[in-house]
């Protein structure tokens, strides 16, 4: 009997919260759209800064290719930097940052140019134009990251 008079007493305070139900809904689903909208400018803002983290990856084995003495080291660092210009490129797009995923594509084809060269001047030339498109995506993903 005690148990039937708390849920009875239970229901009662709840129905009468002083709103009506359409304004709880309402109320509620403001909170959802709020976190949704939350939740995507945090994913899009999280997104920007790997893409920069990457980017600097990117920039710093362009810059050892670049300074490489042989074409192993070149290859090397080339090929490392090929996979972060890729993983900058997947998050610049995930980000939504204009212009960034282009600079990602254009520092992976430079790499991949220094990777391939077949002289030590041509690979090194390319392995500046892709450290340089890596310095660019980076200043670009990081201004991205703080809109």
């Amino acid at each position: 009997m005690k148990n039937l008079l708390f849920v009875l007493l239970a229901v009662f305070v709840l129905s009468c919260s002083g709103k009506k139900p359409d304004e709880n809904q309402k109320i509620e689903k403001a909170k959802l759209i709020s976190k949704r909208t939350l939740t995507a400018s945090s994913l899009k803002r999280d997104n920007c800064s790997k893409s920069a983290d990457a980017a600097e990856k990117a920039e710093k084995y362009a810059k050892r290719a670049e300074d490489a003495d042989n074409f192993e080291a070149i290859r090397d660092n080339a090929e490392i930097a090929m996979d972060e210009f890729e993983k900058a490129a997947k998050f610049s797009d995930k980000c939504g940052c204009d212009g960034a995923e282009k600079l990602a594509d254009k520092g992976y084809k430079f790499a991949k140019k220094a990777y391939r060269a077949e002289n030590l001047n041509d690979a090194r030339e390319y392995a500046e134009t892709a450290r340089n498109s890596a310095q660019d995506l980076l200043s670009k993903a990081n201004n991205c990251s703080y809109d």
